[in-house]
């Protein structure tokens, strides 16, 4: 059974008292404004990930040799990073601003990339990788990740992925290149004779996800198996026969997009959320009610999205600290006897 933006604002309204159920209907001008709210309250949520539940991890990232900062659009923040060598992946220590750029270090090594830090920016985040990577590397980042806007009558238990208006360029058949189509880890590379090909070869590939058009808007949804649909690319396709999308430029640099269904529990929140800015932006006192089952919901969320860490580490002040110096640096190239790296 599906819950529409529409319902959700309609609830809102009710929960807000602005509006009396069974004696007055929403109008026009009000689910155009809540919507409105709707979005920026998603988009406020960009502000830390303190307040959403939903996890993800980068599929596909690939370091670039001796390169030291990389833009990861629609990316709040960081997590954890592991890198690959073969099928062994390697964890990364964070290390905060201020060490990462003002301590002594040699800057002409490519080795493994031992540590990192990043720094939030417009769009998404600069990702800082030391030592600057002597080959490309697999990565892959857990993080949180942009919350995606809604329209009115979207089913938010149903992730829908519109990529918006398709774009053909050149002369067929349309080539999509290694790494600049790929739908939750399936890459979509090949030739397509036109974008009906494409959709079919999403349908046939990719588990879960059914994808389409509605009009020129090329849209993939998936229920089951997670409901989500994450869409990355290299953003390196050829300029003379490709596929682009007007969301999803496969042409500009790598990128990577999101999309999820809500749980009830969630959309609960944003019900009593969204009520609560009714009032403000009509200068209405919130409903006792209102503010109470948001806080309650507010705690579970950020419990939920920031467990808190009771993990305790003791050191010694009789051990001898070990760095990373110059000769680790030239020769070690990151390895160390331990068996690490």
């Amino acid at each position: 059974m599906g819950y529409t933006t529409t319902q959700l604002i309609t609830n809102a309204y009710y929960s807000s008292s602005l509006v009396a159920r069974e004696f007055e209907t929403i109008q026009g001008y009000q689910l155009n404004d809540a919507l409105q709210w709707l979005n920026e309250l998603l988009l406020d949520n960009t502000v830390d990930a303190g307040e959403i539940p939903y996890i993800t991890t980068w599929l596909e990232f690939n370091s670039t040799t001796g390169q030291e900062k990389y833009f990861l659009a629609n990316l709040i923040d960081i997590q954890s990073i592991v890198f690959f060598i073969d099928s062994v992946r390697y964890e990364m220590k964070f290390v905060g601003r201020k060490k990462y750029f003002s301590t002594p270090r040699a800057n002409n090594i490519n080795a493994l990339p031992l540590s990192y830090t990043y720094e939030r920016t417009y769009g998404g985040v600069n990702l800082f990788l030391y030592f600057f990577p002597d080959k490309p590397y697999l990565m892959q980042i857990a993080g949180n990740m942009y919350m995606q806007p809604v329209s009115l009558n979207q089913d938010l238990t149903l992730c829908a992925a519109n990529l918006g208006a398709y774009t053909l360029t050149g002369t067929t058949p349309y080539v999509i290149t290694t790494g600049n189509f790929v739908v939750n880890g399936v890459d979509l590379a090949g030739s397509y004779a036109d974008i009906n090909a494409l959709i079919t070869a999403v349908n046939t590939n990719v588990p879960n996800v059914t994808a389409g058009l509605n009009g020129v808007q090329f849209v993939m949804n998936s229920r089951w198996g997670g409901a989500q649909v994450q869409v990355q690319t290299l953003g390196t396709s050829s300029a003379t026969n490709n596929i682009t999308f007007a969301n999803f430029s496969t042409l500009n640099g790598l990128y990577q997009v999101q999309f999820t269904a809500l749980d009830q529990f969630y959309i609960d929140y944003l019900r009593y959320r969204l009520a609560a800015r009714i009032c403000m932006e009509n200068n209405f006192a919130i409903p006792p009610t209102v503010r109470e089952m948001l806080d309650i919901y507010r705690q579970k969320i950020i419990k939920m999205a920031e467990p808190m860490d009771l993990q305790i580490q003791k050191t010694s002040c009789l051990t001898r600290a070990i760095g990373v110096n110059w000769a680790q640096a030239n020769v070690g190239k990151g390895w160390t006897s331990n068996g690490g790296y």
